[in-house]
This record gives C-alpha cells, sequence and structure tokens, in this order.
C-alpha cells in the first residue's frame, strides 16, 4: 500500500496554530462573561463553526479558508465585546430604569439628562427597538415634565 505525503507549510502551519490558540482564548473568555451571567448565545453559535473550518483550512492550505477562520474568529471576538457591553438597547433599558429612578427621587434635573442620552441612543437602533424605546420615553417625557410643572 502506498502512502501519499502531504506537502507541509510551515508558515501555514504557525498562521493555523496561532488560530487555534487564539481560539482557546476566545473560548475562556466567553466562559467568564458567561460566568457574569452575560447572554453568550451568538457567539456559542458561531462557536460551533470554528472546527470545522479549521479543519478545511488544514487541509486545503488555501488562503480563503485561512481567511474564513479569521474572520470567524473576528465575528467571535465582536459578538463576546458586545455581550460583554450589552446592545444599544440594553444600553438604553437599563438609562431608562435610571432616568424613572431619577424621577422617583423627584430629581428631574438628572432625569432630564439621562432622557436625552436614551434619545442619542434611539437614533441607532432598528425600528422595532425603537417602538420599544418610544413608549417608555413617552411616559417617561410625560413624568419629568409633569415634576418640572410641579415645582413652578
Amino acid at each position: 500500500m502506498a502512502v501519499i505525503e502531504r506537502p507541509t507549510n510551515d508558515r501555514i502551519e504557525n498562521e493555523l496554530s496561532e488560530l487555534a490558540d487564539n481560539f482557546a482564548q476566545v473560548k475562556a473568555r466567553l466562559s467568564e462573561i458567561r460566568k457574569k451571567g452575560k447572554y453568550t448565545g451568538a457567539a456559542e453559535i458561531l462557536l460551533y463553526d470554528f472546527s470545522p473550518k479549521l479543519n478545511m483550512a488544514k487541509v486545503t492550505y488555501e488562503r480563503e479558508d485561512i481567511l474564513r477562520v479569521k474572520k470567524l474568529l473576528d465575528d467571535l471576538r465582536q459578538e463576546l465585546d458586545e455581550a460583554e457591553r450589552g446592545s444599544p438597547f440594553e444600553h438604553a433599558l437599563e438609562m431608562i430604569a435610571e432616568a424613572y429612578q431619577y424621577t422617583r427621587e423627584d430629581n428631574i434635573g438628572e432625569a432630564a439628562m439621562v432622557y436625552q442620552k436614551i434619545m442619542g441612543i434611539y437614533k441607532s437602533l432598528e425600528k422595532d427597538r425603537q417602538r420599544i424605546i418610544y413608549r417608555a420615553c413617552i411616559d417617561l417625557h410625560k413624568r419629568i415634565e409633569g415634576q418640572a410643572k410641579a415645582r413652578g
């Protein structure tokens, strides 16, 4: 039986090994973020694509396959960044809760400042998310306005 040796390329092997090491770091980071109670579902889905793509690149040595692996790692990092800091929508929801707390404390100056920040985020949201934020902001605006009028 004849065995056909596959030619190797040390530079590509090193690059693929580095990508595998980076993947291990990304997995560890995902675990840490998950332990903090943050949602990592989107990143976990991407995680499943890594090994098959890396294996394909190891077999073909094609630059295109290696670039797919790199892009997947970049996408994973981006998802983890978003999971860590929260999406703009989540941030807006947190700010709405903060503004409501200020209105309960009768601190309309702070509530109004937070309201302005929410409006800045609002513009960057998708339409369906804007509708949710809009409803809360209408009520928040009425509360701030009502408290300001009550003060005279």
